[in-house]
């Protein structure tokens, strides 16, 4: 990335980074400009981590990954700020025209207006396929939450939600990030994170099974399984303290489909689904729905050790170039 991307419209800001829609001259194309919060560039150990990422393999995997269901990522990048001496750290990626899934949740479980069994099959089908891809060549999300999920309106897809597109691949494990704080600093509630992330521990395949739990359980109640404005008392939670029963919280959720929320949702990685496609093979069939298309027979969390659907036989193309220098433009007044 040589040219410069005209800053457009701020889409948001979260715990370490806030997104805008950028024009890039050279792609033609609206791409999405993730620029990191000046507290953490002024931290020596964080701008060091972020310097090295070229020479970091699993960097370069995580943005040669080519998916029809992840966001491509344009590299790793440093600039100078337009008529000023501060640096700027970011992530370049693709737009996605649609809204996010915490989005789609605030229209749709938070008003008890739940979506339904065929939707989410769809939608956590849709999200098995890029996580089953990344984790066969050993690349793991590690910060799977709502907002980095995409609804893509523009995709062609049979559903009234969009195609679900996964963002922010391995980023907070690349940078230190994942429970939440750096160096002391707390950057997010980790509502997402596994009791083995909340402990300091690398994210495993099972990780990202754990967050889709928590994540089934919002969809399915309307609420989080674990709700403080404090990070430290989330973490905690995480660590000890079992969530209020989904049935309890939503009276209409079948005992199977409890059992698969729950299951996702053990404390212990071993005692949760072995992966992704064996967690959506037992939701869809709790749910009555087919997804033989996409993933293998249904496995249970405890018995089921072995087996994981192959959903893309795509390879990785040639490794980018993920660091270089690019000029940011303001938005025009």
């Amino acid at each position: 990335m040589t040219a410069d991307l005209e800053l457009q419209e701020r889409l948001g800001r979260g715990g370490m980074a806030e997104a805008w829609k950028a024009y890039d001259p050279q792609l033609q194309r609206s791409v999405v400009v993730k620029i990191f919060h000046t507290d953490l560039l002024t931290d020596a150990d964080f701008m060091t981590r972020f310097r090295n990422l070229p020479r970091v393999p699993e960097a370069k995997l995580i943005a040669s990954l080519q998916h029809p269901n992840i966001v491509p990522m344009h590299g790793f990048h440093i600039s100078p700020a337009e008529e000023a001496e501060e640096t700027l750290a970011y992530v370049v990626t693709d737009y996605v025209d649609g809204p996010t899934f915490a989005e789609y949740l605030r229209h749709t479980s938070y008003q008890k207006a739940f979506p339904s069994a065929a939707e989410v099959t769809h939608l956590f089908a849709s999200i098995a396929a890029p996580l089953d891809f990344a984790h066969q060549r050993g690349i793991i999300h590690g910060d799977l939450k709502p907002t980095n999920l995409l609804l893509d309106k523009h995709n062609t897809s049979r559903h009234a939600m969009g195609e679900p597109m996964l963002t922010d691949f391995g980023l907070t494990s690349l940078l230190g990030t994942s429970s939440g704080s750096f160096n002391g600093k707390e950057l997010f509630v980790p509502f997402y994170i596994s009791p083995e992330q909340a402990q300091g521990q690398p994210a495993t395949e099972r990780s990202d099974v754990y967050a889709l739990g928590v994540m089934l359980y919002e969809t399915f109640t309307g609420t989080r399984p674990f709700r403080s404005s404090s990070p430290a008392i989330v973490r905690e939670q995480h660590l000890s303290t079992e969530p209020p029963p989904p049935t309890r919280v939503n009276p209409e959720i079948s005992p199977a489909l409890a059992a698969v929320i729950m299951g996702s949702l053990a404390k212990h990685p071993q005692e949760r689904f072995p992966s992704v496609p064996s967690l959506v093979s037992a939701l869809a069939e709790a749910l009555h729905v087919s997804a033989q298309e996409i993933l293998s027979p249904p496995l249970s969390p405890a018995n089921a050790m072995n087996g994981q659907a192959n959903l893309s036989s795509t390879e990785p193309t040639e490794l980018p170039d993920l660091m270089s220098s690019t000029v940011l433009s303001s938005p025009q007044s």
